[in-house]
């Protein structure tokens, strides 16, 4: 068995890594060749999903930080959710 001469580069890149919803993952460097796989319900590499879609769910609001403040407004809130 005989190595290159010269060393080659190689990337490693988990596509599901901190990205846990549709949204995360579509927003991925296209480079990497991320989709999400909504038979499996997570980010893949594209050669390992059979059924890709480019279109994510509605986006949904788990919670909303603070819930209450001030009638003028003025503050930032927070909203958590998924897809958002």
């Amino acid at each position: 068995c005989r190595l290159p001469a010269s060393p080659s580069a190689v990337t490693l890149y988990n596509c599901s890594f901190g990205r846990s919803d549709c949204s995360l993952c579509l927003a991925a460097d296209p480079a990497y060749r991320c989709v999400w796989c909504s038979g499996q319900s997570r980010c893949v590499y594209e050669a390992l999903c059979s059924n890709a879609t480019s279109e994510c769910p509605p986006p949904v609001v788990t919670r909303i930080q603070p819930e209450t403040g001030p009638l003028g407004g003025g503050i930032r809130v927070t909203i958590l959710g998924s897809n958002l």
